[in-house]
């Protein structure tokens, strides 16, 4: 019988969660869910615009870079990192160097955060 309440319980949560959700971000722009994984909500709504900077014509890059070219590939590190984030809350497996090169690519991206315009 606690097993059924405990379940109803969660349920009635979700449902609220569910139907409260647009109100929330309608009048203060975020949702509780938002805040329980704020690395993963922020990382799905920066990844479009990040890959969009990638493709846009860019046509310089910070002076810690060497060429244009790594500064490229460091965007793909970036965009890598990202991607990783959102496929962990999925629970994929992924590999050790699968995730060093993730939390390098989130690394550059706090690093040059900065630099992300044209």
């Amino acid at each position: 019988m606690n097993e059924i309440i405990r379940d109803l319980r969660v349920l009635f949560i979700d449902i609220w969660y569910y139907i409260s959700a647009p109100f929330y971000r309608f009048f203060i722009g975020y949702t509780k869910r938002d805040l329980w994984h704020t690395g993963y909500s922020i990382s799905i709504k920066i990844l479009p615009l990040l890959k969009a900077f990638r493709k846009s014509k860019l046509e310089g890059y910070p002076n810690d870079f060497k060429s244009f070219k790594e500064w490229i590939k460091a965007i793909d590190e970036m965009i890598y990192g990202l991607e990783y984030l959102i496929k962990e809350d999925d629970y994929i497996k992924f590999n050790k160097n699968d995730y060093d090169r993730a939390k390098k690519g989130r690394e550059l991206f706090g690093k040059y955060l900065g630099n992300l315009w044209d």
